[in-house]
């Protein structure tokens, strides 16, 4: 074989990704007036814990990834901070997030949903041994210094981002809210269109 691009287009069915790795329906985001509003669809995502998230656009038969996030606090607490950012004195992610919203939320795209799925990140714990110069004698038992429930959300969230991006190509862009840029947009546009 020669060199450059492989010219086998890559194919993926995100369903069976989230259904492979134990996402479930958390919520999802709607347009109320004139800006995204999430709604909370399940309230176990609403937990003061770790999860793995990922925004999906549906409409008719399309389905495509549009953001992969972690979070610490719940699903919820997380959206309200990204619409936050979306606002007028939001930050310049946030204001991209927002060109994207309002694409999908076009007048002819009534009907469009993005939906959140979300995930329960694994995890694993460990025992450390103290250092020396550690002041954190109440946490330390028997001489060892326990940590609980350490996850991998952002190993997680590091591994759905390259799957993704992994398939894109001049007809599909995925993840247009991870990693914005303006070219990228256009495509994402272009694609919603056709």
């Amino acid at each position: 074989m020669g060199e450059g691009k492989c010219s086998v287009e890559l194919k993926i069915n995100v369903r069976e990704i989230l259904d492979q790795n134990n996402f479930c329906l958390a919520g999802e985001w709607i347009k109320q007036n004139v800006k995204p509003f999430y709604k909370t669809l399940n309230d176990s995502f609403n937990e003061k814990t770790h999860f793995v998230y990922i925004w999906v656009y549906e409409y008719k038969d399309i389905v495509i990834p549009i953001y992969v996030g972690r979070c610490s606090k719940g699903i919820s607490k997380r959206m309200k901070e990204h619409i936050s950012g979306m606002g007028i004195n939001g930050s310049i992610s946030g204001g991209n997030k927002k060109r994207v919203f309002d694409e999908i939320f076009k007048e002819e795209n009534k009907s469009s949903k993005v939906k959140v799925y979300a995930r329960i990140p694994s995890v694993f714990s460990t025992t450390l041994y103290p250092l020396l110069s550690l002041n954190i004698s109440e946490d330390i038992i028997m001489n060892q210094l326990v940590i609980n429930n350490l996850t991998f959300s952002s190993i997680e969230e590091d591994i759905f981002i390259q799957l993704f991006r992994e398939v894109e190509n001049e007809n599909s862009i995925y993840l247009p809210m991870n990693g914005f840029s303006s070219e990228k947009f256009e495509r994402f546009k272009k694609q919603l269109n056709s």
